[in-house]
């Protein structure tokens, strides 16, 4: 596979595109802002016309925000009449359930689909090292493996259809709770007179060590990044909102409670955004 369709150049598909072309695939992209394809295109990649010819490439990764969108740009892929071992890698964080039915889809009509989610962030994405967990054909994935590995350090195959993104739902009930509590943590010791990189160097090397922490110098631009643009903090709130709830579905569809999931779903609000703000504009400060 080298000839491949991408759908999807928002903040994290914007650099897992970039890095595919810096792989030597040849990239065939697709997004409503113009801007986005045209930045991907100075790079070294191409404007697709539109969703039909990205059927005409080997693969097509699907990097759009929400189950709705996931859906509608895989169907179009579908009813496009997709070339002979033709296959779609899901990368969007959507339903399980979505994923498979739209497995079995493919599968009708002869196209390959994995689901493979991604986690790690911006600032990881445009280094090529993220996570990034799979679901579906063991045989397509080690197919689509350097796709993947391009894209990611950790890139694993972890069940059938639907199984990467039970995977990051899981992990996205740990992770969206961890920024808001490690940024008001810092904010706190920061307040009393604490150097932050001192603070940063005893928990990496203690029990409260985060992702943040260990990843120090990634998280640092991360933190910085959302500090200076409000659209970016929003943005991320925004998903980590969507991500949530799709996992209280996930525990909803075995009838698992979730207490304290719910809890992080109630503090997602407008003043929770802000207290986050505050937090963060503090740490950066003590950068």
């Amino acid at each position: 596979m080298n000839r491949i369709g991408f759908v999807g150049l928002g903040m994290m598909g914007a650099p897992m595109a970039a890095s595919l072309v810096r792989g030597g695939f040849e990239v065939h992209a697709h997004d409503l802002r113009r801007e986005a394809v045209e930045g991907l295109a100075a790079a070294g990649g191409h404007v697709a016309p539109g969703l039909p010819a990205l059927a005409r490439c080997e693969a097509t990764i699907v990097m759009v925000n929400t189950d709705a969108q996931a859906r509608e740009v895989i169907e179009a892929l579908l009813a496009a009449g997709p070339e002979p071992h033709f296959a779609i890698l899901c990368m969007s964080t959507i339903l399980p359930a979505t994923a498979r039915e739209l497995a079995a889809r493919a599968d009708d009509r002869g196209v390959g689909f994995l689901d493979a989610p991604v986690s790690g962030g911006p600032v990881v994405a445009q280094l090529g090292a993220l996570a990034i967990m799979a679901g579906g054909d063991a045989a397509l994935f080690d197919r689509a493996r350097p796709i993947l590995e391009a894209m990611g350090r950790m890139v694993r195959h972890v069940g059938g259809p639907g199984a990467g993104i039970t995977v990051k739902l899981v992990n996205n009930m740990i992770a969206v709770q961890m920024l808001p509590i490690v940024a008001e943590a810092l904010r706190v010791g920061i307040a009393h007179g604490m150097d932050l990189a001192t603070l940063v160097d005893v928990i990496r090397a203690s029990s409260g060590n985060t992702w943040i922490t260990e990843k120090w110098d990634q998280a640092r631009v991360f933190l910085q990044l959302l500090s200076a643009d409000p659209a970016q903090l929003d943005s991320l709130v925004a998903t980590g909102r969507k991500d949530l709830e799709l996992a209280r579905a996930l525990c909803a569809d075995k009838s698992q409670g979730a207490p304290r999931l719910e809890q992080a779903i109630a503090t997602l609000d407008e003043r929770a955004v802000e207290a986050l703000r505050a937090d963060l504009a503090a740490i950066v400060a003590s950068t």
